[in-house]
């Protein structure tokens, strides 16, 4: 689908909300000039949020936020390991099977994203929103969690060997079956999840 978002669109009101804000016009302008033409498919959402660099990304997530780009949650089996993916919103995306090792996730919106069979070891994820978000089977080996709001998530069956979930929020997670050697767990962790 080929896409052409203009500079002058991107400085009106758009949706009833106010134009947008000047740092994300400023790139913009500076990037592309007057006008971005993209021919948007999901391989090419996966190529950009593999190799752009976290302000690239960040200003991907920026054209998302403000209905400019349409965002293509399904990403099954995505290679998308060492991705700058910090503050992305990706909640409700469709990541089963998906290869997310290395990648920076810190602060990220996965709330109810479905991650089943992902691929997270060494991911950094520390801050990052995995409420009711599907683990299970998941390989997250590793992974940096601390702070993490994993409410209601399910981790059955999930690796979390060696992972850091210090500080995390597990209130209602289900980690049935889970693989925990080695993790750094909060302290109230037994008393909060549904099974362990």
């Amino acid at each position: 689908m080929k896409i052409t978002i203009k500079l002058k669109h991107l400085k009106k009101r758009h949706g009833g909300r106010d134009k947008a804000c000047d740092p994300g016009l400023e790139y913009f302008e500076k990037r592309f000039g007057k006008k971005l033409v993209i021919n948007w498919t999901l391989d090419k959402q996966v190529e950009l949020l593999r190799t752009n660099t976290e302000e690239e990304n960040k200003f991907l997530f920026w054209l998302v936020r403000w209905g400019h780009l349409p965002f293509i949650y399904v990403m099954k089996g995505a290679h998308l390991s060492g991705a700058y993916l910090s503050g992305a919103y990706l909640s409700g995306a469709y990541l089963s099977g998906a290869c997310l090792a290395g990648a920076r996730l810190a602060g990220a919106n996965l709330e109810g994203a479905y991650l089943s069979g992902a691929h997270l070891e060494g991911a950094y994820l520390s801050g990052a929103n995995l409420e009711g978000a599907s683990l299970s089977k998941a390989s997250l080996a590793g992974a940096n969690l601390e702070g993490a709001r994993l409410a209601g998530a399910n981790l059955s069956k999930a690796s979390l060997a060696g992972a850091n979930l210090e500080g995390a929020s597990l209130s209602k997670a289900s980690l049935a079956g889970a693989h925990l050697s080695g993790a750094t767990m909060p302290d109230n962790w037994k008393s909060v999840v549904l099974s362990y």
